[in-house]
This record gives structure tokens, C-alpha cells and sequence, in this order.
């Protein structure tokens, strides 16, 4: 056997092992634009009754929530925007704030999330709404979203308790042909768990669904009720919040700051998952656990009559995490924490 075919199977050997914790779906969101835009504007109609819900695919959980940011002139109860300051650092030129005088309301239009244009002042001003409470272990959550078509900013969904408990998805409007996954390094030495996969053509001009199932031993992370990477390793197991930001710090990830201002555009979130200090093994039905009636998203098939005794086990995981080969971030030698 000629050498360099030796070195060949060697290396189809070490990067088929390297991609094993990570694995996308084949189907890309951008060959069919009209089937995902369709899907986001359906979805289940679902009430609580008090004793869980079950999705689907996915497993059980006590707690609800869906908003429809097009009815909203405030920022439901559930949720709060974030006042604090991420400094600078060798890889942050910028400090940036999270003011919530950038995140607007009203008039029946979807949740604008503004990083304003020309900024040379430090801090940065960004903007980020968290939900009230950080005891979410567990979730199957859906954000419709339509990006901002601006160079210089990172709009992120994701789970965040600290630097080792988090799990996101991330859109970088200066690289409008992919999203990025990650599951954050939860050890020193775990390596970097940080994915990219073709986004939708139109991700900067309609409304698309992005969808992260963080449960005990994998992440799944959707666009358009499409499963296109699962990551098996460095998956967070402690509980935290569920956030929505976007945000720039001037450096290389970010691309910015931005030269005009680059709005985010959220219309719905909707979340199904597990609060460590809601419990529900006594419950009655009809007492009631969902924030509000269920919001137009895609893909959820769920029953509400199925009691939660605890949380979700690792059998509810999803089994599809062998699907094909993966593209990873190494490339850019960084990751930024958006908190």
C-alpha cells in the first residue's frame, strides 16, 4: 500500500473520532427556505393542567412559557432586562453594557434588540432579557427570530448559569451563512464543543425558529423544527437561566461594533422545562403552572396531562446523534462568552 495512502486512513481515522460528539442532520435550512418560513408561523395550542407537559421526542417537564412579542408593550413578568457590564479583556477591546433602553416594544411589531450604530465609547451599549428566575434544569426552547442584516453584532440564545454551565446558540451578523452551536467547556481540558451549520438564505429577512433541547446527555439544537447538530459532550448539568442578548465587544467574533444601528427582531419565545424548585408531585389538575396561553412556533407535539415527579432523565434523550460529519469553529481560535 502506497505511504500516502497509509497517512490517508489515519487521518479519516482521527477526524471520524473527533467528530463523534457532534453530529448535524443533512438536511441544510437553506435549500428550502418556503417549507421553514411555513413552519414558523404553525404550532400547538396547548394549556396546562397542572401536572406537566410532555413533549414529544424529548421527555417531561413542570414549567411553560410563551410570549408573543407582537401583543407586548412591556416586558412580561417573567422575564427582565439585564443592567450589568461585561468588561474588556485581551480579546474584548470593548467593555460592553446591557442597557434596557435598547430593547423596544410596541405597536404591535415584534421585540426589537438594538446595539446602536458609531460607537467609539466604552462601554458599548447592547441589550439582554433574561427570565426572572435561575433554577431551569433542563429545556426545550424556541426563539423566532429575524436577525439583523448588520455587520458587527452576535444575537444569542442559550442556557448560562457561568463559564463552564452553558449552552447557545449564536448568530454572527457579520457571518450571515451560519449559526453556531456550542456547548461551553465544563472542565479545563474538555476541548471546545463549538459548531457552525449553514443558516437559512433569508436569516437576515424573515422570521425562522431556532431551537435548543438541553437535556442530562445531549444538546439538539433545530432551525425550523430541522435537527441539524447534536453535541454529546460538555453538556451542562446544573441549572441557570434562560437568555436572549445581542451584543458586540469590538473584536474579531463580534465583527464590530457596528456602523449603524443592528436591530434583532424577536417575535415569539416559547420554553418547555423543568424548575428545580417547582413541585409537582402533588399536584392537582387545572392548578396551573404555564405563564400564558401557548404562541404560533414550530414543531411542538405536546400533551399536558402527564405528571412530572423529577427531572428529566437521561433516557428522554434523543437517539438521532450519529447523522453525518460536522464543520467546526476551530478556525477562529476564540470563543466569546456573550454574558
Amino acid at each position: 500500500m502506497p505511504l500516502r495512502n497509509i497517512f490517508y486512513g489515519v487521518f479519516v481515522i482521527i477526524v471520524t473520532a473527533a467528530l463523534s460528539e457532534a453530529t448535524p442532520g443533512f438536511s441544510s435550512p437553506s435549500d428550502s427556505d418556503s417549507r421553514v418560513a411555513a413552519r414558523s408561523d404553525t404550532g400547538a395550542n396547548e394549556t396546562s393542567d397542572g401536572c406537566g407537559y410532555q413533549v414529544e421526542g424529548v421527555g417531561a417537564f413542570n414549567y411553560h412559557l410563551a410570549f408573543d412579542f407582537t401583543t407586548k408593550d412591556t416586558l412580561p413578568d417573567e422575564l427582565i432586562a439585564s443592567t450589568y457590564e461585561v468588561g474588556s479583556g485581551p480579546y474584548a477591546p470593548y467593555a460592553h453594557i446591557f442597557n434596557p433602553s435598547n430593547i423596544v416594544l410596541g405597536s404591535g411589531q415584534p421585540m426589537q434588540m438594538i446595539v446602536p450604530g458609531n460607537q467609539t465609547a466604552d462601554p458599548l451599549e447592547t441589550c439582554q432579557v433574561v427570565t426572572r428566575y435561575d433554577d431551569v434544569l433542563y429545556a426545550s426552547v424556541r426563539t423566532v427570530a429575524q436577525a439583523s442584516p448588520v455587520n458587527g453584532t452576535v444575537h444569542g440564545f442559550f442556557m448560562y448559569m457561568n463559564d463552564t454551565q452553558e449552552t447557545d446558540i449564536e448568530i454572527r451578523t457579520g457571518d450571515p451563512s451560519h449559526v453556531h452551536f456550542t456547548n461551553q467547556q465544563t472542565h479545563p481540558g474538555n476541548g471546545e464543543t463549538t459548531y457552525a451549520v449553514a443558516a437559512p438564505s433569508t436569516m437576515a429577512s424573515a422570521f425562522h425558529e431556532y431551537r435548543y433541547d438541553w437535556l442530562p446527555s445531549v444538546t439538539n439544537f433545530y432551525i425550523d423544527g430541522v435537527l441539524v447538530m447534536s453535541i454529546n459532550r460538555n453538556v451542562p448539568s446544573e441549572a441557570g437561566w434562560l437568555m436572549w442578548n445581542s451584543w458586540s465587544n469590538g473584536y474579531a467574533w463580534t465583527f464590530g461594533p457596528p456602523v449603524q444601528d443592528s436591530i434583532l427582531l424577536i417575535r415569539s419565545v416559547e420554553a418547555y422545562f423543568n424548575r428545580t424548585s417547582v413541585d409537582t408531585s402533588d399536584c392537582e389538575t387545572n392548578s396551573g403552572t404555564s405563564t400564558e396561553a401557548a404562541v404560533t412556533t414550530a414543531g411542538a407535539h405536546v400533551t399536558t396531562n402527564a405528571a412530572v415527579t423529577g427531572n428529566l432523565s437521561s433516557s428522554s434523550a434523543s437517539s438521532t446523534t450519529e447523522i453525518g460529519a460536522s464543520q467546526t469553529d476551530d478556525g477562529y481560535g476564540f470563543y466569546w462568552d456573550c454574558t
